[in-house]
């Protein structure tokens, strides 16, 4: 007998599960805050990933600064829901938070917090 939930689309998302990937770097400058990712490998165009974010902003980092983080040679800004740049304002501190990222439309959005945040200094 054929069995339906097999072939369901949503079984082929994460189907090894999510990317845990660790932020080795923070750079923060007059017009962005840089997380730095070590190099990694996505399976497939587009599913979830979770970030730890270990690094704390510095003391005066502006609240607005848009989040990019840099990895495998290229850059990715943030976004949150409705495409708004995700900003330091929107990062409590170091945890581990949850991302939707799509290759083909270049987009890697916040989903939520994975794991508490603690507090970090923010400006």
């Amino acid at each position: 007998m054929w069995n339906f939930f097999n072939f369901l689309p949503f079984l082929l998302v994460n189907r090894r599960g999510s990317l845990l990937l660790p932020t080795t770097g923070l750079t923060v400058s007059a017009t962005a805050a840089t997380f730095t990712l070590p190099s990694y490998r996505v399976s497939g165009p587009r599913g979830t990933m979770l970030i730890k974010i270990s690094q704390a902003f510095p003391d005066g980092a502006t609240a607005t600064l848009p989040i990019v983080f840099t990895a495998n040679g290229g850059t990715q800004a943030a976004t949150k829901a409705g495409g708004d740049p995700l900003t330091i304002a929107d990062i409590p501190g170091a945890g581990v938070y949850e991302f939707y990222y799509d290759r083909e439309s270049s987009t890697l959005q916040l989903l939520g917090t994975a794991a508490a945040a603690t507090a970090t200094t923010q400006g």
